[in-house]
């Protein structure tokens, strides 16, 4: 890594094989779509009708995949089900799919989200599988952890200090926020 100039650390920890693991290659693209659409709407590019209505999923090879309507229909009700958090919520956003970085512990990871949710500022994962698992507190913490974030341009700043942690559980038919 030490060789690497600054972009090209971020591509390889964005690119990383393990990042999209699943027991599902369905699931797997569903979750994909799914934290796209979420990232899209913290940035202010909020996904069209047409969006929603036809999902596309391109692989790192640049190949798109089709969704069977019911994969389709997963991902819609995925969606409507963040727009029911972001309304009882009303989270502030202040970043979405942020590197950080720590040369003191030896690691980098990616973060799904930051926001401000009734003045506490909260680093979050968004989730959309079938549950959600213990480890997801230490990937939290370890992030918060980091020693900087890393931006796209190869800039470092600071990790600010986080108030909690908290994991956005969307499914189909619910949506949890869990601290």
């Amino acid at each position: 890594l030490a060789t690497l100039q600054p972009d090209e650390i971020f591509a390889l920890v964005k690119g990383a094989p393990w990042s999209n693991a699943s027991t599902s290659v369905a699931s797997s693209r569903i979750g994909d779509v799914v934290h796209g659409w979420v990232d899209r709407f913290i940035k202010g590019d909020v996904p069209t009708a047409a969006d929603i209505a036809n999902p596309v999923y391109v692989d790192l090879n640049g190949k798109a995949w089709e969704f069977s309507p019911a994969n389709v229909r997963t991902c819609q009700n995925m969606w409507r089900q963040f727009g029911a958090v972001v309304k009882t919520y009303d989270p502030q956003w202040v970043a979405s799919e942020f590197t950080v970085w720590s040369d003191k512990y030896g690691y980098a990871g990616t973060a799904d989200w930051a926001a401000r949710i009734k003045g506490a500022l909260v680093l979050g994962d968004t989730k959309t599988g079938k549950a959600v698992y213990d480890d997801t507190a230490v990937q939290l913490a370890a992030l918060a952890k980091a020693d900087v974030i890393l931006e796209p341009d190869g800039t470092e700043r600071p990790v600010p200090k986080f108030d909690r942690y908290a994991v956005l559980h969307l499914r189909p038919t619910y949506a949890r926020l869990i601290p």
